[in-house]
């Protein structure tokens, strides 16, 4: 082989090695932004997750409170009542 040709074949050489280089670097660029995506769409569904639970337990609340409610106000018109038939 001429000197020409090695000079030639180790620029080809370099040229695909820095094209896998770039290659390899763009794919762990993109793996790392997806993993990125991954744990924010994880950490957003604990969130939703927590959000439900939380109304649900508002949502019990609220059921109790009007049972509540139901439950004075038939105790004030008993009240009423009696109060009416008393006088």
């Amino acid at each position: 082989m001429s000197k020409n040709s090695i000079v030639f074949f180790i620029i080809i050489l370099l040229i695909v090695g820095g094209f896998a280089i770039y290659t390899y670097d763009q794919s762990n660029q993109a793996k790392k932004e997806v993993e990125e995506k991954y744990f924010e769409l994880e950490s957003k569904d604990k969130l939703v997750s927590e959000l439900q639970e939380s109304m649900q337990a508002k949502e019990k609340q609220l059921e109790e409170l009007e049972t509540s409610m139901a439950k004075g106000e038939k105790d004030l018109e008993k009240e009423y009542t009696d109060r009416l038939s008393g006088l």
